[in-house]
């Protein structure tokens, strides 16, 4: 009930539970019940169910692309059989696309719009850039 409130985009089957249950799950997975994930948390996350080591599918950034990641998502979770959902109380997908779309779509919309008037993403300017948005110029970095 805990995952389900925090991240309700994921059906918590069994196969997850177990892996928690063993000590055997990610760090991701340890948080499931501990907090709502951020976009990138939730990627991260859709990684490692649907990718695993061999990396034979990739999901985009959310933060670059929001549409190709919900894309590539819809994708992976088609390839996957359906799992019981305890909560719905039927098979379902691992994942819940549109719930996704929903949680995060406005917030996304949001940074591309910041994308778009500067030419850079919120997600570059974590990488480095200091530019001075209200006069263009770069500011000095602080150590």
């Amino acid at each position: 009930m805990e995952v389900y409130l925090h991240n309700p985009w994921l059906t918590y089957g069994i196969g997850i539970h177990r892996i928690r249950e063993a000590g055997l799950g990610t760090e991701l997975m340890d948080l499931l019940d501990e907090k709502s994930f951020s976009i990138e948390e939730v990627r991260d996350f859709c990684v490692e169910l649907f990718i695993g080591p061999k990396n034979e599918l990739s999901l985009r950034n959310p933060n670059l692309d929001f549409k190709g990641f919900i894309d590539d998502l819809e994708a992976a979770t088609k390839k996957e059989s359906l799992v019981w959902n305890p909560m719905k109380k039927k098979f379902t997908p691992w994942v819940d696309v549109q719930k996704i779309t929903l949680m995060f779509e406005k917030s996304m919309n949001e940074k591309n719009k910041d994308m778009n008037a500067y030419g850079k993403s919120a997600f570059q300017d974590d990488l480095g850039d200091t530019r001075d948005r209200s006069n263009g110029r770069r500011a000095e970095r602080s150590r």
